[in-house]
């Protein structure tokens, strides 16, 4: 038999979910998540592009100056209170998120930001109350987190990670 509690832990959150074309099967689902066209979330639903490019791709960089796009999506339950831009492991802003939960839509914002060099940003989203409605006895809190897009500004066709030229021990 299982027990009532095991069955509560059971219910697997967060979740993954991949960017894949409509009918895709198994084979296109792993390579989308090799691909990194993917985020995690416990509710709500994250989006990020750079320039147009999605998660796991490369943006093309007009001279350092980058385009980005981020949109929040959440049920009426679901709290998202913000969405922190991070830039190559650093926070460069924290967007504040509509508390309106009457709307599913809670954030589309476009900011722009410039990089010296190629670089990667990721946006990372978190709610203050917990999920107790949905999962009784969950003291977790909502929260999303994307894979990064990644940003050619020396314009040679690829990402150059920032700390790829520091010399090795």
């Amino acid at each position: 038999s299982v027990s009532p509690m095991l069955v509560l832990e059971g219910t697997e959150y967060p979740r993954t979910y991949v960017r894949v074309g409509d009918g895709a099967g198994p084979a296109a689902v792993a390579e989308a998540l090799r691909a990194g066209r993917a985020f995690v979330t416990s509710g709500p639903m994250l989006g990020l592009s750079v320039e147009g490019a999605g998660l796991g791709q490369l943006a093309k960089s007009g001279q350092g100056k980058v385009a980005i796009e981020v949109q929040v999506h959440a049920a009426p339950w679901v709290d998202v209170a913000s969405v922190d831009l991070i830039v190559n492991g650093t926070v460069w802003q924290t967007l504040d998120v509509a508390s309106d939960t009457k709307t599913v839509k809670r954030l589309e914002r476009s900011v722009e930001i410039e990089l010296e060099r190629d670089g990667w940003v990721i946006a990372l989203a978190r709610g203050k109350n917990d999920l107790s409605r949905v999962l009784p006895a969950s003291r977790a809190k909502p929260m999303a987190f994307t894979n990064p897009v990644f940003v050619d500004v020396d314009a040679n066709g690829k990402f150059d990670a920032p700390r790829a030229s520091a010399p090795q021990p």
